[in-house]
């Protein structure tokens, strides 16, 4: 077992809440900060923390949780995302990109949210990063 340090552990920004349903606002502020081992981590790599908010993929993460995003402008179709569209609207989701189109997929038990196909150019959507962990927060 490996114990947190300053010599293996990064501090990493946890910037507010992210939308597991409709893309909504996206705040840009740090509010705290997670201490993260260094071997979970790529050394040239960017990495920064979401809160969850919604269930929309509640069969991934469910509402509260903590995220751990590699920023990146590519994701891998089939991967999770967090994706800004028209702009200045933020969500988390399952991405899957076909051509000029991204569709945001939700992983949820409830039946109420559906994937969503946006055109890449038409729709101003520009990938943030890659969900590379979740934690899990209990009340």
């Amino acid at each position: 077992m490996e114990y947190l340090n300053e010599k293996n552990v990064r501090l990493i920004g946890v910037y507010g809440n992210i939308p597991a349903g409709e893309p909504n606002f996206a705040r840009e502020y740090i509010e705290a900060y997670m201490p993260t081992l260094n071997s979970m981590l790529e050394t040239n790599k960017e990495y920064f923390y979401l809160k969850v908010n919604g269930n929309s993929m509640n069969k991934e993460f469910s509402d509260g949780s903590l995220i751990l995003v590699e920023k990146t402008t590519y994701v891998a179709s089939g991967k999770i995302g967090v994706v800004l569209v028209n702009g200045h609207d933020a969500t988390v989701k399952k991405v899957n990109i076909f051509e000029e189109n991204i569709t945001l997929i939700p992983s949820s038990t409830d039946p109420f949210y559906e994937e969503k196909t946006y055109n890449i150019k038409k729709d101003r959507v520009r990938i943030l990063g890659k969900v590379v962990q979740a934690i899990k927060i209990y009340d």
